[in-house]
């Protein structure tokens, strides 16, 4: 079984989008939402039978994705954002890499979709999303928060793959509440 950790720490601009694409290929799901939008947030993730994390909005996005990985059952962790996706040719691809793996980590390319008057359309980062659950894995990093180097200190492996998550929220420079990206990774 494979969880997937949704934290809702980026405005929840299409949570069915994201749930619609994933529940097929991820089930059961871990959610970690913030107070501005929960209550509309918890309606639409119970109408996909999902379990809701719920958590104080402190600033720091490692410690909210650390309170779904505290709520999670299941031996995979896929991790992905209200403004990302699994790229429709990719998502078969979680259940065969997860089924046959010995690996305790996947990177996973995430594309960046940027602004459409930007030089390029987009730009991609290779990331480990995709990781087993273990009590010794959490996530470190104010912004931009990973579990490569849990992964990496207790020993484990992490391998490629084939795998994309599509991130739109790059193509706009506001967040939620209003703010610039900019302003906030301050």
């Amino acid at each position: 079984v494979c969880d997937l950790l949704l934290p809702n720490h980026v405005a929840s601009r299409q949570p069915e989008r994201v749930l619609e694409l994933l529940l097929p290929t991820s089930t059961p799901i871990a959610r970690v939402l913030r107070p501005i939008t929960e209550w509309t947030t918890r309606v639409i993730a119970a109408g996909f039978g999902a379990r809701v994390c719920r958590q104080a909005w402190t600033g720091d996005f490692a410690a909210a994705r650390n309170v779904g990985l505290e709520a999670a059952t299941g031996e995979w962790i896929l991790m992905i954002d209200a403004d990302e996706y699994l790229a429709a040719d990719t998502r078969s691809q979680v259940r065969a890499i997860i089924g046959q793996t010995e690996a305790d980590g996947v990177l996973i390319t995430v594309r960046n979709l940027l602004a459409p008057d930007d030089l390029i359309q987009s730009a991609d980062s290779l990331i480990v999303r995709l990781f087993r659950r273990r009590d010794d894995v959490r996530f470190a990093g104010i912004i931009h928060e990973e579990v490569t180097g849990a992964i990496t200190r207790r020993g484990g492996r992490i391998i490629g793959s084939p795998i994309v998550i599509v991130h739109d929220g790059y193509a706009s420079d506001t967040t939620q509440g209003g703010g610039t990206r900019a302003e906030r990774n301050l």
